[in-house]
């Protein structure tokens, strides 16, 4: 009996790289669909999150994160969340009526003798003195924004 060798022909040759080239697509797909999402996971997170660091002054700089709602966050609600958990920075706050609340002191560092506290946003090279009846509520914190508290002495 004999055997004989055939070669393969183009149309042969033509269904074997099609199907090696889907399963190489399919395989790049599996792979990156993982990145992007991990990716888009990490872009959202950025947008719904804010920073607020507070400087006191001294070389000692404290950064806190939190998730903000469609329409942000007022600077007020944000330090009473941090006054909450951090009891060390012992944030003290003025309310005056239900609509007025100012920055009494962080860690006794108050707004008196030629010192001050700064609301800065650095991205947008905007900064503004929070004064005793500086109303933070007013002070909105939307997500991605990254927002500093600064003791100047």
């Amino acid at each position: 009996m004999k055997y004989f060798y055939r070669k393969p022909s183009i149309a042969n040759c033509l269904v074997i790289s099609i199907i090696v080239s889907i399963f190489f697509l399919a395989a790049n797909f599996v792979f990156f669909e993982g990145r992007i999402n991990k990716e888009a996971e990490e872009i959202r997170r950025e947008i719904d999150t804010a920073r607020l660091t507070i400087d006191l002054g001294n070389g000692e700089r404290r950064t806190f994160e939190g998730d903000t709602n469609i329409y942000g966050v007022s600077l007020a609600d944000v330090l009473y969340s941090i006054a909450e958990n951090n009891k060390e920075l012992n944030i003290k706050m003025i309310s005056e009526g239900e609509n007025l609340e100012c920055l009494g002191s962080i860690k006794g560092m108050k707004n008196e003798n030629g010192c001050f506290w700064i609301f800065v946003l650095p991205e947008m090279g905007w900064a503004r003195s929070l004064g005793n009846d500086y109303n933070l509520k007013n002070i909105m914190l939307t997500g991605g924004v990254d927002a500093e508290l600064v003791y100047r002495q």
